[in-house]
């Protein structure tokens, strides 16, 4: 394998047997860089874990996925190398030396970008997003370790796209997840002066790089006909709640499930309610509000289904408990939504409606508040999406008063 001898430092590729590691009944260990100075010894994980038998045959393998393995591994030895050397004709060595370059040159690489993002997540209480970028990163990561944001080009996304949809089945809404999470921390990478701008693989109005699939998805739009045929069935216990549940984000604006379980008491004043989407939160500076009025069937729904403690932080929907964690939260509001979905499956059976989902309601309050006229912008604020900085100024122009003229283009359906 690998080694080097730079002055009185030598340095190995080195399988670190100290740390086993159990993995579908077999045994693997670390793939890690030893260095050596003055009988002191440095390791450094190379990202790999192998079993002692493949270890052994990278030298001589025929192996297609060994030989990758091997490159991969040359590839970050041969940067520590690199790097020993550098150290070596400018200054006198010492492993801290090595550990804080090799730290610093960290951000040109794509799995700490991920695992610092991911930290960065989970810290601000973001977990259904953490868990979105750690599945991003694996999904990669099965396709290629080591990886630098200048490896990634716009071909490699090609070849990364075709394997993705053809090889591993995955659907084109998810390959898009996937690829949004990698742009994100390229654009972010390139912010912080860690990557080349150059290096920026995906298409923009500068560049005409790599395009990320849309994904076809299961977007449907309910008419008003549809929407009063849900209303008017006739439902006993869960299957009525959950129907009712639904038809309260239709008439809340769309509201997202989880924004709807976590509204409060004190989040309905003057008819109104208001609250900031937990989707955005994080990202939107002005924490914009978003306030849609308490129409007639929001209402009635709310004083049948409601807490019947009723005050100002006492949950509107009594599903939630406090004191939460993040990851507990979304446990919780998955598990709810899911119960929904499932009654909301059957009702749609029912009804010869395919497809038929919370998300459903969101979508079907867009295209018909567009259908009955409503002002484009109006639409983007009541569902709490961000543009151009021209677009949220003028956002900020609606009062409550014409936010009621439009909504009565749907107060009556579903009463």
């Amino acid at each position: 394998m690998d080694n080097f001898l730079i002055g009185n430092i030598t340095g190995s590729v080195y399988l670190d047997t100290r740390r086993p590691k159990l993995i579908d009944n077999k045994i693997f260990y670390p793939v890690k860089a030893r260095v050596t100075h003055n009988r002191s010894r440095l390791y450094v994980a190379l990202g790999f874990d192998l079993t002692e038998s493949d270890f052994n045959k990278l030298h001589s393998t025929k192996s297609s996925e060994l030989i990758k393995t091997k490159k991969l591994i040359t590839a970050s030895f041969e940067r520590i190398k690199s790097i020993v050397e550098e150290i070596h004709k400018t200054e006198e060595y010492s492993h801290d030396k090595l550990r804080n370059k090799l730290k610093k040159g960290r951000k040109s690489y794509l799995d700490a970008a991920f695992d610092n993002r991911i930290a960065e997540l989970t810290a601000n209480g973001q977990a259904g997003t953490a868990a979105s970028y750690i599945t991003a990163k694996k999904f990669i990561e099965k396709y290629q370790r080591g990886l630098r944001f200048v490896d990634i080009t716009p071909q490699w996304l090609t070849k990364f796209e075709a394997w993705a949809l053809n090889k591993e089945g995955v659907n084109e809404t998810s390959l898009s997840i996937y690829l949004r999470a990698l742009r994100a921390l390229f654009n972010d990478a390139i912010r912080g002066g860690d990557v080349p701008k150059g290096a920026y693989p995906f298409y923009s109005k500068d560049t005409d790089g790599y395009r990320i699939p849309t994904g076809t998805g299961t977007k449907i739009a309910l008419t008003v006909e549809q929407i009063n045929a849900i209303a008017k069935l006739e439902l006993t216990g869960s299957p009525e709640r959950c129907r009712d549940m639904f038809l309260l984000s239709f008439h809340l604006g769309g509201i997202n499930f989880k924004d709807m379980l976590l509204l409060k008491w004190k989040n309905i004043k003057n008819g109104e309610v208001h609250f900031i989407r937990e989707k955005t939160k994080h990202t939107n500076r002005t924490g914009k509000t978003i306030v849609v009025p308490l129409t007639e069937p929001a209402r009635r729904i709310v004083e049948r289904w409601g807490n019947a403690d009723r005050s100002p932080d006492a949950y509107v929907i009594p599903h939630l408990t406090d004191g939460l964690t993040p990851e507990k939260l979304r446990d919780s509001v998955k598990s709810y939504t899911k119960q929904v979905n499932k009654q909301l499956k059957k009702i749609g059976e029912t009804l010869s409606i395919n497809g038929l989902s919370t998300y459903v309601a969101r979508h079907s309050f867009a295209t018909i508040l567009k259908n009955s006229g409503a002002p484009i912008a109006f639409i983007g604020e009541t569902l709490g999406h961000t543009s151009t900085k021209t677009t949220e100024n003028y956002l900020k122009s609606f009062e409550s008063e014409q936010k009621r003229k439009h909504f009565e283009a749907i107060s009556n359906i579903g009463g």
